[in-house]
């Protein structure tokens, strides 16, 4: 994939965002050894009344606790 399709993946998720939380924020987390996409996430801080809720920081948060670990390197 290209970084165009990375961002397009990152634009549909923005689309789901929309319709679900009223917030136009995607995010892809993309391997990368492998250049697949490992996870998906979108802006939740005003679902969960959190300013920390940031797309990415909900996937790394997702992604650590998916893989028992601290460290995403």
């Amino acid at each position: 994939m290209t970084h165009e399709d990375y961002m397009r993946e990152a634009m549909a998720v923005a689309d789901i965002a929309v319709k679900n939380v009223n917030a136009p924020f995607g995010v892809v987390v993309v391997d990368n050894q492998t250049g697949k996409i490992i996870h998906r996430e979108y802006d939740r801080v005003k679902e969960y009344c959190d300013p920390t809720a940031h797309g990415e920081i909900n996937a790394i948060r997702a992604l650590c606790q998916e893989r028992k670990t601290l460290s995403l390197s």
